[in-house]
């Protein structure tokens, strides 16, 4: 679903409720939706119960309370005020802020958890505040605070940031809390299940009737609900980053936001969206981000040190390159697009 503010200078459009996947239909025996981490959340499952899904969705609850930046509780938020001392977190934030700095060292620093101060100056992430175009002095002021570099994690958990640093994981939060609902289903006797955190999808085994899931891939370059081919997979994650997913547009010009920390502003490249296949959420969440913002030949170098993971390369020219998923398993469905290459 997309929101449109008009203004006098100012189009918005913010997804609210990230529908980059299409489902196709499937049996369950419990199903329920719940607004967490931001966005809507869905649970279903086969050979389960109503209790299952109190479990998984109280996991995900205690992960948003935890970890969302949006929370003045949450302790994510307040690691900026632990001083030289740092703040120590629980490990479940623990864990996912020492990968997140892997994937920083890993992207050659495109995947920046520190990110959070540019990001807030376009109003990217804040329910309170429309996007906008900030100005060059506030960015200029802002960006020698994006550096991940600085972040440390101490033995105990203990995080000490650089003065005046603030940590955002929304690039790879969801991807985790995907990960952690999937082990309390496993845990309780769930088979199969589908785990839709606002567009980042995590299947738990084959469909119940023993067929692999079946998503359809948003058309970047369409609105929404527009599919422009099918992927399957058996189990593990399936997500999405792209241009589409946040915007504004401004004086004719349309900004994206998924910021450069080198620059600021939205990365500049041909790609219009990515979706990454993983056994892991959390490492599919990441991925996603930092493959877009590398490109398609750097984006493929990373993925290589990813056993199992796959990905579809959909550039604003119409062409699409694959890494690691086999023919069989993504069937273009749009003819305006042409496959280019895999890998």
């Amino acid at each position: 679903m997309i929101q449109r503010i008009t203004t006098n200078c100012i189009r918005i459009a913010v997804v609210i409720i990230i529908p980059l996947l299409f489902i196709t239909g499937c049996s369950q025996d419990a199903d329920r939706t719940s607004f967490l981490l931001g966005t809507i959340c869905r649970i279903q499952i086969n050979g389960g119960d109503n209790s299952d899904l109190d479990a998984a969705f109280n996991c995900i609850r205690q992960i948003e309370s935890r970890m969302s930046r949006n929370k003045e509780t949450s302790e994510v938020r307040k690691i900026a005020s632990g001083g030289d001392d740092g703040f120590k977190v629980s490990p479940g934030p623990c864990q996912v802020i020492k990968r997140a700095l892997d994937f920083g060292h890993l992207s050659g620093g495109l995947f920046d958890v520190t990110i959070a101060p540019v990001v807030d100056l376009w109003g990217f992430g804040n329910n309170d505040v429309d996007p906008h175009l900030p100005s060059e002095s506030a960015l200029k002021q802002a960006l020698p605070l994006v550096d991940y570099q600085q972040i440390q994690v101490q033995e105990d958990c203990r995080v000490v940031t650089g003065p005046g640093q603030r940590i955002d994981l929304g690039g790879i939060a969801k991807g985790y809390a995907a990960d952690e609902a999937a082990k309390v289903l496993r845990k309780s006797g769930v088979k199969s299940a589908l785990i839709n955190l606002g567009g980042n999808l995590f299947v738990l085994g084959k469909k119940d009737n023993g067929k692999p899931w079946k998503f359809g891939i948003q058309d970047p370059l369409k609105p929404t609900g527009t599919m422009m081919g099918i992927i399957e997979i058996d189990s593990g994650a399936l997500v999405t980053s792209g241009i589409y997913e946040r915007f504004f547009e401004e004086n004719g010009k349309k900004y994206h936001h998924i910021i450069d920390p080198n620059t600021g502003y939205p990365v500049k490249n041909n790609l219009a969206g990515v979706s990454i296949t993983a056994p892991s959420g959390l490492d599919a969440d990441a991925l996603s981000t930092a493959v877009f913002m590398l490109g398609i030949d750097k984006g493929c170098e990373l993925l290589a040190q990813f056993p199992n993971t796959g990905a579809i390369f959909i550039t604003k020219n119409g062409e699409i390159t694959t890494y690691g998923i086999a023919s069989a398993r993504f069937n273009l469905t749009n003819q305006d697009y042409r496959v280019v290459g895999r890998k």
